[in-house]
């Protein structure tokens, strides 16, 4: 699927910077970022990191360049920053400054091809701690699980007005509406084939993607509204159908994505206090909760809203008994 391949020509840019030598480095590194542009998942997780990164200049790189700060995402950050003061040195200082951060990083540099050592120093220190944050981000949280948060933040920030109008508008096809527009979302980010809906043992999947893969996305769409009957049940009917699609699709991951068209706070009470997921069976299901209730009142005259909670032991008591939610 989209993952492995990514990771892969990531991999690709990651080789090239290094077996670049001094004199074609900054060529290389500008190659990997823009690769990064041209990928909305990785581009996003760049803008992630350069929300807050430091901005090092002539007279603070010596200084502040060897202060690498423990926490993963921070130390990001600064490598981030210290690659970007290199890109965008003037042509041939770049030699001049690698040598004079490296003497000042391990005292000196000694042995063999001084520049090559600087730079193999250079790489390892600064380059390659970017490049496995990026890699393991992916492998981690899943493209998938984060698309759908891009999804989500997309549509609350812009599009919950129109989303929650189109809604209003056609009662016996609101589903279907809004799930076309989860679809056209992830073919826009590079999900092939999100537009079927295969029929397998346990009915029609929302959307299966990459169907001839062999990693398939199993992903369903479900609506919270009371008033239409769209209850704790129906959202129940969906962890049902999606724990099915696993099952008939050997996959261990799944996605239940629910449009929240009113203006409670939907909550959900699991078992993990870090991420809205359910383990079970061996396998994995992420739920993602997007509100679509338009703000009709700023949020410093709104109240606090009122919280509906649907707990993690009522979507699996359909189950067996003796299986385990996380």
């Amino acid at each position: 699927m989209i993952s492995k391949k990514l990771r892969s020509d990531l991999q690709t840019r990651k080789n090239r910077v290094y077996r670049a030598n001094d004199s074609t480095i900054v060529l290389e590194l500008r190659g990997f970022f823009d690769f990064l542009e041209s990928k909305p998942i990785l581009k996003g997780l760049k803008q992630e990191l350069d929300l807050g990164k430091p901005v090092f200049t002539n007279k603070n790189i010596l200084d502040s360049a060897g202060i690498v700060p423990t926490s993963e995402i921070e130390r990001a950050k600064h490598c981030l920053g210290i690659l970007d003061f290199f890109m965008n040195l003037e042509r041939g200082y770049f030699s001049q400054w690698l040598l004079q951060l490296c003497h000042r990083i391990v005292g000196a540099v000694r042995d063999g091809d001084t520049r090559s050592v600087a730079l193999s120093l250079f790489r390892d220190t600064f380059f390659l701690p970017l490049y496995e944050y990026l890699d393991e981000r992916i492998e981690d949280y899943g493209i998938i699980f984060y698309l759908l948060h891009r999804f989500k933040f997309r549509t609350e920030t812009f599009d919950r007005e129109h989303l929650h109008a189109q809604y209003k508008s056609d009662p016996k096809r609101s589903e279907t509406l809004l799930d076309r527009e989860v679809r056209k979302f992830l073919f826009d980010q590079g999900i092939d084939y999100p537009l079927s809906t295969p029929l397998s043992s346990s009915g029609r999947g929302d959307i299966v993607a990459d169907l001839h893969t062999e990693d398939p996305l199993v992903l369903e769409v479900k609506i919270f509204d009371r008033e239409r009957g769209y209850d704790r049940s129906y959202i129940r009917k969906g962890f049902k159908q999606i724990f099915d699609y696993t099952n008939d699709y050997n996959k261990n991951i799944g996605y239940l994505l629910i449009f929240n068209a009113e203006e409670s706070d939907l909550n959900f009470i699991l078992k993990s206090k870090t991420e809205t997921k359910i383990e079970l069976d061996g396998k994995t299901f992420y739920i993602v909760v997007i509100d679509i209730y338009p703000d009709t009142v700023p949020s410093s005259k709104k109240g606090k809203l009122q919280s509906y909670t649907i707990e993690g032991s009522f979507l699996v008591s359909i189950e067996e008994s003796n299986s385990q939610s996380t």
